[in-house]
């Protein structure tokens, strides 16, 4: 047993969430309690964005100081701004308790309720999308009784639901396991070595389908790792952005992330980042990321800004 100090980041240092309000990007940090950070982002070119520690200001969420790790972001369209915190599997804003999800999106094994993505609904409702992340569970993070009987890998999960203007202080119950989307992610090229995806955060997305009809679905931000049974610890690999249907299917082809990093800024300063968050930059042209890591280019935390792939158009 251990018993140590709770840390708390100072600045945008261990970004983990991120959306756009106007001129400004907001971004949370899993290691910063009840709070979430604003960058003005006027004149801002991309594709790099510096977070300065100076340039970002820090907005407290009255009564959410045990919100100890917020994961995700975004916006209702009551104009509320709202974090969404794995711990407490609750989403939060300045009046305190929005809505908080039943216990089978609780966190197990160090996975839990990460990504949140907003849109408008009919007559000023948001439709909501949270997504519980999958992957390997962690072996550490878990009693020894339950770890023997763990198996294969999580998919990850999306609960879609309606929040009306001003709604608080509610809670969903799960009764039907159809109310849970399943995400069937892809394995990576290198599967012989046990890589699998989890699923840190996700963007609703809508595209023109084969047929020419508008589809509605999700760009989705994969990490993939490797199984408990490798060797020494788990190795981390490709990163991926793929688009999903409302069904959890996959779409398409995936954008890996490494390559179009290096593409955009001409040398390997972004590899093996641990991207952690996803918002629209510019909806539907741009999207932007940021990445949960203490070290980071000189020093200076930073989001990069990417073009949507024509054919996601």
């Amino acid at each position: 047993m251990k018993i140590k100090q709770i840390k708390t980041s100072v600045g945008a240092t261990e970004a983990s969430g991120v959306t756009r309000q106007g001129n400004d990007l907001l971004i949370v940090s899993d290691a910063a309690p009840g709070v979430y950070y604003s960058l003005d982002i006027s004149g801002e070119r991309g594709p790099l964005i510096s977070l300065l520690r100076e340039k970002v200001v820090r907005h407290e969420l009255p009564g959410a100081a045990l919100a100890l790790d917020f994961e995700s972001v975004d916006i209702l369209a009551d104009g509320r701004v709202v974090a969404l915190s794995e711990r407490l599997r609750a989403l939060i804003g300045a009046s305190g308790l929005i809505f908080q999800y039943d216990d089978p999106l609780s966190e197990f094994g160090e996975r839990g309720l990460e990504g949140l993505a907003i849109r408008p609904g009919q007559n000023g409702a948001s439709e909501v999308a949270v997504l519980w992340e999958g992957g390997w569970i962690e072996d550490g993070e878990v009693q020894a009784q339950i770890r023997r009987r763990l198996g294969d890998p999580l998919l990850p999960i999306v609960l879609i639901h309606e929040l009306q203007p001003g709604e608080a202080n509610l809670k969903v119950l799960i009764e039907d396991d159809e109310e849970l989307v399943e995400l069937r992610v892809p394995q990576p090229d290198r599967d012989k070595d046990g890589w699998r995806f989890r699923a840190p955060d996700l963007v609703w997305h809508q595209w023109r389908g084969e047929g020419g009809a508008n589809e509605l679905g999700f760009i989705v931000l994969l990490n993939s790792q490797t199984a408990r049974e490798i060797p020494g610890k788990p190795k981390f690999g490709p990163r991926w952005l793929q688009r999903f249907d409302r069904m959890g299917n996959p779409v398409g082809s995936h954008l890996d992330l490494d390559e179009e990093a290096k593409r955009l800024l001409g040398d390997n300063r972004l590899q093996g980042a641990n991207w952690e968050g996803l918002g629209w930059y510019e909806a539907g042209k741009r999207l932007v990321l940021v990445y949960d890591a203490s070290d980071s280019i000189d020093n200076i935390p930073v989001a990069l800004v990417i073009d949507l792939p024509g054919s996601w158009s």
